[in-house]
């Protein structure tokens, strides 16, 4: 049994999912399996992944496209390794990330937890930008992670966390904070300020490219009403927190469906901003997006 399991779910990023597997097997770190679940592929994905596959440390697993939380439950439920990292098929691990990952595992005396290093943003067009840690003592974790944000890409979870705890297969924006707010209700997040991970932002990047879509935004609301409804999650929040989080996605959704022309949508949304948070009904900033939305 390997000490790292690294899922990589993939979706048409044949021209991409080479340096994030040699990034892997570049590690310095050598206890390890990496499984490439491909999820549903029209490119040559498989063929890519094929010339890898001599390293009997790697497997190739192809999947119906389901996306991305069903292609990374299906890779943890193969994989046998102790701690489980995840890795999407555009980003990278510098080569210290798995031994940085276990130093910190074998100090805490190999504790069940979620362990994260911090990653680099690296974009096509300006510069590169490190996460930022901010200390928050007293908060809670989840708080936290609300503030600090996990990358999925930076993480090592202890298998028995995901042996308990599946990612959300109905939510595709938010879907790891999701997953990592009801885990840090039971177990423990060590942090680890070392860089050891870099995170592309390009063009096909979700990130860059979903967010200007209303489909986007639907996803995140699914992923705000789900928090909203955890009544645990709302102990540690301030009062009418996720309703004010909604407000603000209902208005950015309806920006999205007003640059798609769809002015009825965008109103709509601009009605449910003002719903689940009254107070839009006193800023001025909801008249100039009502008068936009319905002059231009």
């Amino acid at each position: 049994m390997s000490f790292f399991s690294i899922i990589i779910p993939t979706y048409n990023r044949a021209h991409l999912v080479s340096k994030a597997i040699e990034s892997v097997i570049a590690q310095t770190f050598t206890d390890w399996e990496l499984l490439v679940v491909d999820d549903g592929s029209k490119d040559n994905t498989k063929e890519v992944v094929s010339k890898f596959l001599g390293d009997a440390r790697i497997q190739y697993v192809y999947q119906d496209n389901a996306k991305e939380s069903a292609a990374r439950n299906n890779g943890i439920s193969r994989s046998k390794g102790q701690f489980i990292c995840l890795l999407d098929s555009d980003d990278y691990y510098l080569e210290h990330h798995l031994q940085t990952l276990y130093d910190r595992i074998a100090q805490e005396n190999f504790q069940v937890g979620v362990y994260h290093t911090l990653a680099t943003r690296v974009y096509t067009d300006k510069p590169e930008k490190k996460q930022i840690i901010t200390p928050l003592e007293g908060k809670h974790a989840v708080y936290k992670i609300w503030k600090n944000e996990i990358l999925i890409h930076s993480a090592a979870i202890h298998r028995d966390i995901t042996a308990k705890h599946q990612f959300r297969v109905d939510i595709f924006a938010g879907e790891d904070t999701e997953f990592f707010f009801r885990v840090a209700l039971e177990y423990p997040v060590f942090t680890i300020e070392v860089y050891t991970v870099i995170y592309v932002i390009h063009d096909s990047n979700s990130e860059k490219f979903y967010q200007s879509k209303p489909f986007y935004y639907e996803s995140r609301l699914r992923y705000l009403f789900v928090l909203a409804e955890n009544q645990e999650f709302r102990k540690i929040f301030p009062a009418r927190f996720f309703e004010s989080r909604i407000a603000d996605m209902y208005r950015w959704k309806a920006y999205a469906h007003h640059r798609e022309k769809e002015r009825m949508k965008a109103i709509g949304s601009l009605f449910q901003s003002v719903k689940s948070d009254g107070s839009y009904l006193l800023k001025l900033q909801t008249y100039k997006d009502a008068a936009i939305f319905l002059i231009k």
